[in-house]
């Protein structure tokens, strides 16, 4: 016989109450709106580097997708542009993580590294640059901005000591906040860094 499972209150109101599931379910699908809406953008501020630099990087498809469990919480990625292969990835992803931020990340792996420039962004403005967070863990898949994993950019002395590049811009949850502008300026910020 099993250990007798007993519900917290907390835990029986949430039971009993569907709408949070439905509102969760809501808000996940303005949130593949909001990504989707934003690949034209994504499109015409790449398109200078992927005519100059490399037409592949242009030429691949959005992929969006969700899941449910990223440290015990449901999550949002796009990835757009996205190239993976076992040795050279460059994508640029825009995140959204349930209770915690939405973050826009360049990640530049193998040949794809010498397209992102860390010392020489054009970005200038404070406020942006506190926003910006490089990877300094040895892991491009975790996405949290714990200071194990990223510190901002602004306090970084950036030394390229691993595989890839992975630059972070935060994007905080705001009742106020106009997402779509946000995350314009986030792929603004990030793609400054591309060459």
């Amino acid at each position: 016989m099993s250990a007798k499972i007993l519900f917290s209150a907390r835990e029986h109101s949430l039971l009993q109450d569907a709408d949070i599931i439905l509102t969760k379910r809501v808000v996940i699908d303005k949130v593949y709106v909001l990504f989707s809406e934003q690949i034209p953008f994504i499109n015409d501020l790449l398109r200078p580097f992927t005519l100059a630099q490399n037409a592949e990087i242009g030429g691949t498809n959005p992929k969006i997708y969700k899941g449910e469990n990223l440290d015990g919480l449901p999550y949002v990625m796009m990835d757009h542009p996205a190239l993976f292969s076992t040795e050279h990835i460059f994508a640029v992803r825009t995140f959204f993580w349930w209770g915690r931020y939405m973050a826009v990340y360049v990640l530049a792996k193998g040949k794809y590294q010498e397209y992102v420039n860390v010392k020489t962004s054009s970005v200038i403005d404070e406020a942006i640059n506190n926003s910006l967070f490089f990877c300094v863990n040895e892991d491009p898949w975790r996405h949290d901005f714990e200071e194990d994993n990223f510190l901002p950019l602004s306090k970084n002395d950036f030394h390229g000591n691993r595989d890839f590049i992975k630059l972070g811009y935060k994007i905080p949850f705001s009742q106020n906040q106009n997402y779509d502008s946000a995350l314009a300026e986030a792929y603004k910020a990030v793609v400054s860094f591309i060459k």
